[in-house]
């Protein structure tokens, strides 16, 4: 990372295949030029999967969810031809290099794919890869309504959309987070019911980590 108008860079883990092959170590080299808080999260990984960092030394690294160790590099390049040489002189080869100026979120695949080659060279990636995706989320408006839910009653939530962002990616399916976060404040449990619909094929993910109850979904 190069420029972030803002102090925070999420990187997601995923594995590229939900079989129950096992996944070799992973090793991440975050580097930028500014100070960033890097958030590590992850989908459909064991529990406490161990993830090894080397990071910038004005940067920091958290996660909630990965056993993180992290080493603190005081000479990380940032500039893109002498990272991918740091990286190749200190790690012999790697699976995926990212360069970018303006974005918050990266999304990294692990596992095997057969059809990149066997060497990491520099060039511009696919903006729709199974591998490697940068995304930069961006508020939007949108129009509603909104209740307070009655006592023992469901809560009931809808969500329409008319686009997803999934022009350039051809036929592979945009992806869509619903995060369903727990007030702090009532902790006890919830009857929750989602409406989704789209106008454009996606692909929901409903996370919802912390939330107790039943959650029924209605697509």
């Amino acid at each position: 990372v190069t420029e972030r108008t803002g102090n925070k860079m999420t990187v997601l883990l995923r594995p590229l295949s939900s079989s129950l092959s096992p996944l070799r170590t992973v090793h991440l080299v975050l580097s930028s030029k500014l100070p960033v808080s890097w958030v590590l999260e992850s989908e459909q990984l064991p529990p406490s999967f161990p993830v090894s960092v080397q990071v910038s030394t004005n940067s920091s690294v958290q996660s909630h969810d990965l056993i993180v160790r992290v080493q603190t590099v005081h000479s990380l390049p940032s500039r893109l031809h002498a990272l991918h040489r740091w990286a190749l002189r200190h790690h012999g080869n790697l699976s995926s290099l990212m360069h970018t100026r303006h974005s918050d979120r990266v999304y990294v695949g692990l596992g095997e794919d057969p059809s990149l080659p066997a060497e990491c060279r520099l060039q511009p990636l696919p903006l729709c890869s199974r591998t490697t995706q940068i995304s930069d989320l961006q508020t939007q408006e949108a129009k509603g309504c909104v209740r307070p839910t009655e006592a023992d009653a469901p809560e009931i939530h809808v969500i329409q959309l008319r686009s997803a962002g999934s022009r350039f990616c051809g036929s592979l399916q945009a992806e869509v987070i619903v995060s369903l976060v727990p007030s702090v404040e009532t902790p006890e449990n919830h009857k929750v019911v989602l409406i989704l619909g789209s106008s454009a094929p996606v692909q929901w993910v409903i996370k919802a980590r912390g939330v107790r109850g039943h959650l029924s979904v209605l697509v």
